[in-house]
């Protein structure tokens, strides 16, 4: 070695040729002679590094090693994260296929990504026209005072018959009356969603022997009220208590007719005996 030796980042011996003005080296390649004790060159090239002796490049190249080794390291953990967040995908999406087969569920996903605008709300204490009305989500959900600052409460109630309904409480600490609440994306969702709960009432008063005209008048207000055409089976169900009604108005009538037309009859037979009666004095 003489003092024109240096050495690569690799670790290899060169001979220092000449120092360019743009900081490169050219440099060429020493080997080990085979048959004696001298060092051969090689053909010259040109680095931009040098040092002077080889432990620094042996203390770089152990940094090299290092860093490799946390980029590895950090590369498995990359590859065990993306599998993990596809597994976490498929399990999402097969949660959503099962809670999409679960209408009322459906709500769960639209209320967590803040896609639902309104509501229909079902009023138990309600009068008229305003027992089944649609609202804004921030009509229902938030108050209009200074006392009903905070959210309020929306919970999913199940019954022992597996139903599942939503329910709204009237303050955010689940106090005050409830109403159910059906969530809906977009004002026609609501309209369509508050067309299906007049069907389900309808269904549900005639099983139980319970609708009847003033009900009819409720539901076809309710509609009217919220813009809302009211169902064919609401006009079929009326015109049904309409014929019943004119039917039976016939029937009194004619129940009505048949006692005066006995009346009469009556009145007609006692007149005719009292004739007799005068005939026989003469």
């Amino acid at each position: 070695m003489n003092e024109n030796t240096r050495y690569l980042e690799t670790g290899q011996a060169v001979e220092l040729i000449q120092e360019l003005d743009n900081g490169q080296f050219v440099v060429s390649p020493l080997y080990p002679n085979p048959y004696n004790d001298d060092l051969e060159t090689g053909h010259p090239f040109v680095v931009d590094q040098l040092f002077a002796t080889d432990e620094i490049p042996k203390y770089y190249s152990d940094q090299v090693k290092k860093l490799r080794d946390r980029i590895e390291a950090k590369l498995d953990h990359l590859d065990n994260l993306r599998a993990e967040v596809l597994e976490a995908g498929k399990q999402r999406a097969d949660l959503l296929k099962k809670i999409e087969q679960i209408p009322i569920l459906k709500n769960i996903v639209d209320i967590i990504e803040g896609n639902f605008t309104h509501f229909v709300v079902r009023d138990r204490y309600g009068k008229d026209k305003n027992w089944l009305c649609i609202k804004t989500k921030d009509e229902v959900l938030t108050g209009s005072d200074r006392y009903s600052q905070w959210i309020k409460l929306l919970t999913l109630y199940g019954g022992t018959k597996g139903d599942l309904q939503w329910n709204v409480n009237a303050y955010s600490d689940g106090s005050g009356n409830e109403s159910l609440a059906f969530p809906c994306v977009g004002l026609e969702d609501a309209r369509e969603t508050l067309s299906r709960v007049l069907l389900e009432v309808i269904d549900r008063e005639l099983k139980e022997e319970k609708l009847n005209c003033y009900q009819i008048k409720r539901l076809s207000a309710c509609a009217l009220a919220q813009g809302v055409e009211a169902p064919e089976r609401l006009h079929i169900e009326a015109a049904k208590f309409q014929e019943e009604d004119r039917v039976k108005g016939i029937a009194e009538t004619t129940g009505k007719i048949a006692k005066l037309q006995e009346q009469l009859e009556k009145l007609q037979s006692k007149s005719a005996d009292e004739d007799l009666d005068e005939e026989d004095c003469f």
